[in-house]
């Protein structure tokens, strides 16, 4: 996924903000405090929850998938090097030796439709990956939080009408959702964002439902 500059997610009150660096740190992935879950981290900073129905950016502000399957976490590509947690007298919350990873695949979060959380660049991306004949339509994506709201507005990668990105407009600042990229067999196909009622769905153009594609929305806030 090309980038205009380097960008560091870091958190603030456990709430993304953004720093430009010319050595952005890597995102991680350890398992969650619940089963199936898990966080991603940037250094020793909070983390953002990653679940297969969304995100959790903090303890109010969601990205919902709406419907989608509630099903584990399958890490991938363990990481060299652990975390430990000390926080706290309750020795009961303490962690220590937790592994990390390059990657987190939920699957069938939608039937026939995979979702992997990875980092690129310091920045959060997912991907669904649809099998042949998997209905994208289902994808829907919705917002949860006070004051929280949808808006489309031009991408900062490709400013035309049709790559509207996905803005999450919080009392905190907007949480960004490039127009999305979608490729199928080595092509890129043109993709696009739907509003309606404050529920996002896809739309692809020439799409071969007998073929898989992969679906990469990056996140940026």
């Amino acid at each position: 996924m090309y980038v205009a500059k380097p960008i560091r997610l870091t958190f603030l009150a456990g709430f993304f903000s953004l720093i430009a660096c010319t050595a952005p740190l890597p995102i991680v992935f350890e398992p969650g405090l619940k089963a199936g879950e898990f966080l991603a981290r940037v250094g020793a900073s909070n983390a953002v929850v990653l679940r297969s129905t969304g995100i959790q950016f903090d303890s109010e502000i969601e990205l919902r998938m709406v419907g989608a399957r509630v099903s584990p976490g399958e890490p991938l590509h363990q990481l060299p090097g652990t975390s430990s947690y000390f926080q706290g007298s309750d020795r009961t919350k303490w962690r220590s030796a937790v592994p990390h990873y390059a990657r987190v695949m939920f699957r069938d979060v939608y039937p026939g439709i995979d979702v992997v959380y990875y980092g690129h660049d310091g920045k959060l991306e997912y991907d669904f990956v649809v099998a042949p004949h998997a209905d994208i339509s289902r994808i829907q994506l919705s917002h949860f939080g006070p004051g929280t709201s949808f808006d489309l507005s031009l991408s900062s990668i490709t400013a035309t009408p049709f790559r509207a990105a996905l803005n999450i407009i919080t009392p905190r600042g907007e949480i960004l959702h490039h127009a999305p990229r979608v490729f199928q067999n080595g092509h890129e196909l043109p993709a696009r964002y739907r509003l309606n009622r404050q529920i996002a769905t896809l739309e692809i153009d020439g799409r071969d439902p007998s073929q898989p594609l992969t679906i990469d929305p990056v996140i940026e806030s």
